[in-house]
C-alpha cells in the first residue's frame, strides 16, 4: 500500500520572478559550463543552491558550497523571494517539450512525499546500486540547508482514477509556470497547488493501491532516507509525521504519452588488466530480443526497468551489437576498441 502524503512546500514567489529564470535541470545532468549559464541567468537560479560552485579557497563546513547554499536558501526566504505553502498541499505539474520526431509532447505529474524507510520497506521499488560519491554530497547539501531541493522522479502503476482527478485539478490560471531552454527546443512548465481537504484525499486514496518504480533518484532516496535517521537519533522525540521522515518525489504514470524513453550513448573504456570479454560477461542479464517477438519500444522499456542496453562492439574492423551480457557470437572474436552503451533516458 503507497502512502503518498502532502507538504508543506517552499516555492518561488511569482511576484519577485519569472520562473523561467531560475529553473534548472537535475543537478547530475549540468556540465560546469551549464552551471556558468545559469549562474548568469538570474541571480535568484536554483543552480546555486542545488549545484554550486565550490572554490579552491573553500573552507569545508565553514564557506563552501553547501555552506553558501543554505545562505541562499536562508536570504532568499527572508526576502520573500521563496515562500513557503501552508497548509500542507500535493501540487500538480504539467511538463511540455518538443519530441526529438519534432511533435509536441505533455508529461503530467504530481509533487508528493512519501515515507523514509530502507527499500525493503519502501513504497518505491527500485532497479539500480547507487555509489557513495553522490550520496556524501546530497547529504552534505542537506545536512546545511535542512531542506530536499530536488525529488525523487517515479512513476506509478494500477492507479486508474488518479489521471481524471488530476485532470480536474490542472485548470485555470497555474500558479507558477514558465519556459526554459530545453535538450532539443523551449520547454513549458506549469504548476497547480492543491490544498484543500476533499481533493488531497482523493488523491492520496487514488494512488494508494499504486505500485511506484523509481525512474530517477535513487541517490536522492537513499540519501533522504539517511538524513531522517541522523535527524532521529538526534530528536527521539520527534513526531513519526517530522517533514525529515519524508522524501521529495514527482511522480507520473507509467503510461503517460509524455513518458518518452530515448537512447543515451556512453563509451566505456577498459584499463589496463582489464580485457574487454571479461567487462561484457560481468553482467549476467541476457535478453534476445530478436527471438521473441518484442517491438522496438518494448524493448527500450525493457532497459528501462531491467537497467540493461545495447552494446557495440568493433573487433577486426567489423561492427556488431547484442543486449548487454550477451555472450559474443563468435569464440575467437577479437578484443573491442569501445563499448557504446545505449540505456535508458526518461524525459
Amino acid at each position: 500500500m503507497a502512502v503518498v502524503e502532502p507538504f508543506e512546500g517552499t516555492r518561488y514567489n511569482p511576484e519577485h520572478v519569472k520562473l523561467g529564470g531560475v529553473l534548472a535541470p537535475p543537478y547530475d545532468v549540468i556540465s560546469d559550463a551549464q552551471r556558468d549559464v545559469l549562474y548568469g541567468r538570474d541571480l535568484r537560479n536554483i543552480v546555486r543552491i542545488d549545484y554550486g560552485v565550490s572554490y579552491p579557497q573553500d573552507i569545508d563546513g565553514v564557506d563552501d558550497q553547501y555552506t553558501r547554499a543554505a545562505s541562499f536558501l536562508t536570504s532568499w526566504r527572508d526576502l520573500g523571494v521563496l515562500v513557503r505553502d501552508r497548509p500542507a498541499s500535493f501540487y500538480v505539474v504539467d511538463h511540455q517539450f518538443q519530441h526529438p520526431d519534432g511533435t509536441q509532447r505533455r508529461r503530467r505529474g504530481l509533487l508528493a512525499t512519501v515515507g523514509t524507510t530502507p527499500w525493503e520497506a519502501s513504497d518505491l521499488r527500485p532497479h539500480e546500486r547507487t555509489m557513495r560519491g553522490p550520496k556524501a554530497d546530497r547529504l552534505a547539501l542537506m545536512r546545511a540547508t535542512r531542506a530536499q531541493t530536488s525529488p525523487v522522479f517515479a512513476v506509478w502503476t494500477d492507479a486508474p482514477d488518479i489521471t481524471a482527478t488530476l485532470d480536474g485539478l490542472a485548470t485555470g490560471d497555474a500558479l507558477l509556470g514558465g519556459r526554459i531552454d530545453g535538450e532539443i527546443a523551449s520547454e513549458k512548465l506549469l504548476l497547480w497547488r492543491v490544498d484543500d481537504a476533499e481533493h488531497i484525499a482523493a488523491i492520496a486514496n487514488a494512488l494508494r493501491g499504486a505500485k511506484l518504480y523509481v525512474a530517477d533518484g535513487h541517490h536522492r532516496y537513499e540519501t533522504a532516507t539517511a538524513y531522517a535517521a541522523e535527524r532521529r537519533a538526534e530528536e527521539p522525540d520527534a513526531s513519526r509525521d517530522a517533514p525529515f521522515e519524508r522524501a521529495l518525489v514527482y511522480l507520473a504514470a507509467a503510461d503517460d504519452p509524455g513518458i518518452t524513453i530515448l537512447p543515451t550513448h556512453r563509451l566505456v573504456r577498459p584499463g589496463p588488466g582489464i580485457a574487454g570479454r571479461s567487462l561484457l560477461l560481468k553482467n549476467t542479464i541476457i535478453h534476445d530480443h530478436q527471438n521473441d517477438g518484442i517491438d522496438r519500444r518494448g524493448f527500450l522499456q525493457c532497459m528501462a526497468w531491467a537497467g540493461t542496453g545495447v552494446v557495440w562492439t568493433i573487433g577486426s574492423g567489423m561492427a556488431s551489437s547484442r543486449a548487454f551480457g550477451q555472450k559474443p557470437a563468435a569464440a575467437g572474436d577479437s578484443g573491442f576498441s569501445f563499448v557504446q552503451i545505449s540505456d535508458r533516458h526518461m524525459g
